[in-house]
């Protein structure tokens, strides 16, 4: 889980923010609805058990707690640049009601599980580097606490570029049908059985591989172990469930396939840096209250 500060106004934007020197791919998952433009780089995603091509051009989207991971490759006569517009979907939905075509499109996005993802922009790039230019200024001009309405402008823009696209579903995840990758048929056997238990020697049993070729396939794919996945996977699902649900710490842990209580409590805490009772009321501050009620 990682922490952003959305601030009063509920949302962040990042204009090409630059790195040259090594980037750390991790799996990460957070409460707002990202949207991620990539000017310059290459690598992969790992998004929704899949593996996309990290390229200019193209715009990601992740859904509140969606797991998804970045591999860049980076230096200094190529550098990793991006832009990042975070915000709190349930705030600025009051923003895009008022447009039936977009607000359709905005509900997708951030509700539908199935929905694409994956934004081929490149045909757009020149019209839409200089809006986003001009918000990153507006937004630092703008005080603390009145910036949403300006945030707004951006989002709707955004959504006005993506929506033909969305419509006629020409995203490259469709114009590209192709056979899945080992890591992709695991990450899919993981999403089945996270809750279960679900290890490497069970995994090369079912592809009929040993477990060194499994492993070092797997990594080879997606910069990590099956195990760190597993895990990741495990705890994002407990932070649905935490503020979701009034579940107890125990059955939670169980529901993601972690039985050993002090073991879940542990893992959580080195993988989001809180308690999981801490993250509830975080995200919840009345669930003990309630509870109690």
């Amino acid at each position: 889980m990682e922490y952003i500060a959305l601030g009063p106004d509920h949302c962040t934007f990042t204009f090409k923010k630059q790195t040259v020197g090594d980037f750390p791919g991790y799996y990460h998952y957070h409460r707002g609805l990202e949207f991620y433009y990539v000017h310059q780089g290459k690598g992969h995603v790992v998004l929704n058990q899949r593996i996309y091509e990290l390229q200019p051009g193209k715009l990601f989207i992740y859904r509140p707690y969606q797991l998804h991971k970045l591999h860049v490759d980076t230096d200094e006569a190529e550098p990793y640049t991006r832009s990042i517009i975070l915000f709190e979907p349930a705030v600025f939905e009051l923003y895009v009601k008022p447009y039936p075509k977009l607000h359709q499109l905005f509900m997708s996005l951030w509700k539908e599980e199935q929905e694409l993802q994956v934004y081929e922009l490149n045909p757009f790039h020149d019209m839409l580097i200089p809006v986003m230019d001009h918000y990153a200024q507006r937004l630092r001009d703008t005080k603390d606490g009145e910036k949403a309405p300006v945030f707004a402008l951006l989002l709707l823009q955004l959504l006005e570029t993506i929506h033909p696209l969305w419509k006629q579903g020409t995203t490259l995840s469709k114009l590209r049908p192709r056979t899945l990758k080992h890591s992709e048929t695991i990450m899919e056997w993981v999403e089945e059985r996270y809750a279960e238990e679900i290890g490497l020697e069970w995994i090369a049993s079912k592809l009929h591989l040993s477990k060194h070729h499994v492993s070092r396939l797997f990594r080879k794919e997606t910069g990590s172990s099956i195990t760190e996945y597993i895990a990741n996977r495990r705890i994002r699902q407990a932070c649905s469930l935490l503020g979701s649900t009034s579940l107890s710490i125990q059955t939670i842990g169980q529901r993601v396939g972690l039985h050993n209580t002090s073991y879940f409590c542990q893992l959580f805490r080195s993988m989001t840096g809180v308690s999981p009772q801490r993250f509830r009321k975080e995200i919840d501050p009345w669930h003990d209250l309630g509870s109690k009620g």
